[in-house]
């Protein structure tokens, strides 16, 4: 008999060991994703190439330029999605994702306005920041980092991802 007690006296204590292995991995696992979420900025950088977008003379100020970039939408799920370079008045250059951060429709620059605008379900974006201005889109859109060469050229070299 004191053999057998033995016995499940060792397969008890395995069992508790265990059991405190997995709930020390799993606090460990809770306490890490805190952290993460606390110490880093809310923005996400999408490893991307350098892609020439075209030449700056070929988007006049007031104007924007679609083109295709790869990973730029909010869930960075497509391979390549549909973006817009805004020539804004002010001379400055700034590229968006194209696609809502709402329902995924494709948004479009209201030169008029100076604003980007959804035209499913009338969300509006500031075309300098690419921040939410009005309507159901919960996040900014993403926005493409820009380079311009000597010669006037405008590359995309990256996405950076807001979270709201």
């Amino acid at each position: 008999m004191s053999e057998k007690n033995n016995q499940l006296k060792n397969v008890k204590t395995k069992r508790r060991t265990l059991i405190k292995a997995v709930l020390t991995l799993l606090g460990l696992s809770v306490i890490g994703a805190a952290l993460y979420n606390i110490f880093l900025p809310g923005e996400k950088k999408a490893a991307t190439e350098k892609i020439k977008i075209t030449s700056i003379s070929n988007v006049p100020r007031g104007t924007a330029y679609t083109f295709n970039y790869p990973f730029s939408d909010v869930s960075q799920t497509d391979s390549t999605g549909p973006c817009l370079l805004i020539h804004l008045p002010n001379g400055e250059l700034r590229a968006f994702s194209a696609v809502c951060t709402h329902l995924g429709c494709i948004v479009r620059y209201n030169r008029e306005k100076d604003l980007i605008e959804c035209p499913c379900h009338g969300g509006k974006y500031d075309s300098e920041s690419g921040d939410v201005l009005s309507g159901p889109p919960p996040q900014p859109l993403p926005q493409i980092k820009l380079e311009v060469d000597s010669n006037g050229d405008i590359y995309a070299i990256g996405v950076s991802i807001r979270t709201a």
